[in-house]
């Protein structure tokens, strides 16, 4: 009888039933160069999903971003570290591993693209 009882209540404590939870995903930045000053990164949303509010992490940045569909471009500015870099408003934060991120390109203090990617990293994660 505890395997049946189990096995009823289990399904109803699934996330896929729990309701929409909003709140903030952040985007973090990976990087192996001490002297990163720009950085271009498009995020792409679940089917059906829009954005809201888009930030930089920090005032430390300037942020320019431009939707288009399920795909957001981020351009962003400053003196680039590892850690939070962008943070964007959702409908619901436990669909963060639907959203996807790539680095399209990096650049140093003297505007120079990086000519490899290797050693850097985005993810897309709950605050």
């Amino acid at each position: 009888r505890a395997l049946a009882t189990l096995l009823l209540v289990a399904p109803a404590c699934s996330d896929a039933t729990a309701p929409p939870e909003p709140g903030l995903l952040v985007v973090r930045f990976s990087t192996p160069n001490a002297d990163d000053a720009a950085a271009v990164v498009t995020l792409t949303t679940p089917s059906g999903v829009t954005l809201g509010e888009v930030g930089a992490s920090s005032e430390a940045f300037a942020l320019f971003h431009r939707t288009s569909r399920a795909t957001t471009r981020l351009a962003l500015f400053g003196a680039l570290s590892s850690g939070a870099i962008a943070r964007f408003h959702v409908p619901n934060v436990r669909d963060a591993s639907r959203y996807s991120v790539q680095l399209v390109e990096v650049a140093d203090e003297s505007n120079a693209l990086r000519s490899a990617l290797g050693g850097y990293s985005v993810t897309v994660v709950r605050e």
